[in-house]
């Protein structure tokens, strides 16, 4: 697991499947403490820019998916409530900013 993975949650029952982002950095990933930082992964864009959230691409099954970050619904799973990665964020920058910006 590393950051910037996209992951499904395996802990809903939804029939919609349910994207997160990994904020979990490389230190707490490897303290190994079987829970994972994340934030949802909405789908769709939204038709204008807006300061709180970071859109991102990301293939699921082969099929390039757009979708919206909101660091605002940030969130602790166990590391067993999430499957194999789907996508990876490749610039994390924007969205640990606006992490940032949260918790500053």
């Amino acid at each position: 697991m590393r950051q910037g993975e996209i992951r499904y949650r395996l802990d809903t029952t939804s029939a919609t499947p349910q994207h997160v982002l990994v904020l979990s950095g490389p230190d707490h990933l490897a303290a190994d403490t079987g829970r994972v930082i994340i934030c949802r992964v909405l789908p769709g864009v939204l038709p204008e820019d807006f300061a709180g959230v970071h859109r991102i691409s990301y293939a699921v099954d082969g099929v390039t998916t757009i979708g919206i970050v909101v660091p605002e619904l940030i969130g602790w799973l166990p590391r067993s409530g999430l499957s194999e990665p789907v996508g990876l964020v490749s610039d994390m920058r924007p969205v640990r900013t606006l992490v940032h910006a949260l918790l500053s």
